[in-house]
C-alpha cells in the first residue's frame, strides 16, 4: 500500500482498535476480545490483530481482521523499527477502515468500557489520550492510547527526524537506549502534529472515576491461587483491568500464565454478574 496523505475521508467516530501480539498472548486475547466482543453495539469499531510473524499465536482469532509483521520487536515492543513499524501499520490500518481515531490496547487487559475514556473526543477530537503510567515524562503508557488517524501520516514521514531531534536535544531520558513503542508513538504523534496530550492519571486511587487498576500492584491475586469474590466485586468499579502489569510479583513457576488464568477467572465473574 503507497503511504501517501491521499484524500480520505474518515467515518465520524470509528475506531479501529489495534492490538499488538505474539504466542505467548494467546490466553490473554481470547478474554480481551470477550470484553471487546459485547461492546461491538455501543462503539462503531474493527479489531486489528497484528501477531508477531517470528513467533506468532497458534490459533489466530475469528472474526476480526488479522496479519503478521517481521520488524524487530525488542521484546516488548521496542525501538526506533518496532515503533516506526507500528506507526506505519496503524496507517495502513487506517486507510482500510477510515477509522478516524487507532485505538492502541494491550491483549492482557478487560475494558469493561471506553465510555469515560472516549469522552474527552466529543469536546476535541484532535488529542492524544492515554494513560499516566509514569509521573516523570510525558508520554501515554502503552496499556490503551487513541489517536486521530489524521496525524498518523504527518507522524510516519518524520518519525526518524523526530526521533534524532529528540536525541540532539537529551529529551528522551531513560528511554533513549531503547525506545519503547508507547512512549515513542504517543510523543511522535503529538508533537508533530501539535496536538494536546491528555493522560489519566492511576497512580494513586482517585475520587469516583476508577480508570485503571491492576490486581498484581496490590496483592489481590495470591499466588496460590486465591481470589475472592470480594476482591472480584473490587475490581469492578475500575472501567479497565489489567494483568499483564507487574504480574512477575507472583511466587509462581509461570507467572505468566497463571496471570492470564487469573484474567479468565475475573473475567468469567464479571461477565456473568454485569448488571
Amino acid at each position: 500500500m503507497t503511504l501517501t496523505n491521499d484524500c480520505w475521508k474518515p467515518i465520524s467516530g470509528k475506531i479501529a482498535v489495534f492490538i499488538m501480539t505474539f504466542a505467548g498472548d494467546e490466553k490473554y486475547l481470547n478474554e480481551c476480545l470477550r470484553y471487546l466482543e459485547i461492546q461491538k453495539d455501543r462503539y462503531n469499531f474493527e479489531i486489528f490483530i497484528i501477531d508477531d510473524g517470528k513467533n506468532p499465536l497458534e490459533n489466530p482469532p475469528k472474526n476480526c481482521h488479522y496479519w503478521k509483521t517481521f520488524f524487530e520487536r525488542q521484546g516488548n515492543l521496542n525501538g526506533q523499527e518496532c515503533a516506526h513499524g507500528m506507526l506505519i501499520e496503524m496507517l495502513k490500518i487506517a486507510r482500510m477502515s477510515k477509522a478516524e481515531f487507532i485505538l492502541k490496547i494491550d491483549c492482557d487487559q478487560c475494558v469493561r468500557t471506553f465510555e469515560n475514556f472516549l469522552s474527552p473526543l466529543k469536546d476535541n477530537p484532535k488529542q492524544v489520550i492515554g494513560f499516566k503510567l509514569n509521573p516523570r515524562m510525558c508520554y501515554c503508557s502503552g496499556v490503551t492510547y487513541i489517536l486521530p488517524t489524521e496525524g498518523l501520516y504527518k507522524a510516519v514521514k518524520d518519525f526518524r527526524k523526530w526521533y534524532k531531534e529528540q536525541r540532539d536535544l537529551d529529551a528522551l531520558g531513560e528511554f533513549a537506549p531503547h525506545c519503547p513503542e508507547d512512549w515513542a508513538i504517543s510523543r511522535c504523534v503529538a508533537d508533530v502534529n501539535d496536538y494536546q496530550m491528555t493522560r489519566w492519571d492511576n497512580s494513586k486511587e482517585v475520587g469516583a472515576e476508577h480508570w485503571l487498576m491492576s490486581p498484581f500492584n496490590f496483592e489481590e491475586v495470591k499466588a496460590d491461587g486465591t481470589i475472592s469474590p470480594l476482591s472480584f466485586s473490587r475490581f469492578q468499579i475500575y472501567d479497565f483491568v489489567n494483568f499483564g502489569n507487574r504480574y512477575t510479583i507472583l511466587n509462581n513457576e509461570n507467572p505468566r500464565e497463571f496471570a492470564a488464568e487469573c484474567m479468565k477467572r475475573f473475567a468469567d465473574f464479571d461477565l456473568n454478574n454485569q448488571q
